[in-house]
């Protein structure tokens, strides 16, 4: 199987993160606001609508969060 190359992680990793949180999160809200029984009917499309928001902001923000990390943590002995 083919392996994607190393230099595609900067895109890569905020997708598959901001998927995973977004659904997480708004499945638990829409659960929460609507019900069971409402929840396929309602869930998809707000879903759909922050995750558009979040990988954007998490694939900006990425470097910021790496670098300020980076100037308060100790390399590694």
């Amino acid at each position: 199987m083919k392996r994607l190359h190393e230099k595609y992680a900067r895109m890569i990793v905020p997708l598959i993160v901001s998927c995973c949180m977004t659904c997480l999160v708004s499945a638990i809200e829409t659960l929460r606001a609507v019900g069971l029984v409402a929840f396929w009917d309602t869930w998809p499309l707000p879903w759909l609508i922050s995750w558009a928001v979040a990988y954007p902001v998490m694939f900006l923000m990425l470097p910021v969060v790496q670098r300020l990390f980076a100037t308060c943590s100790c390399p590694p002995q």
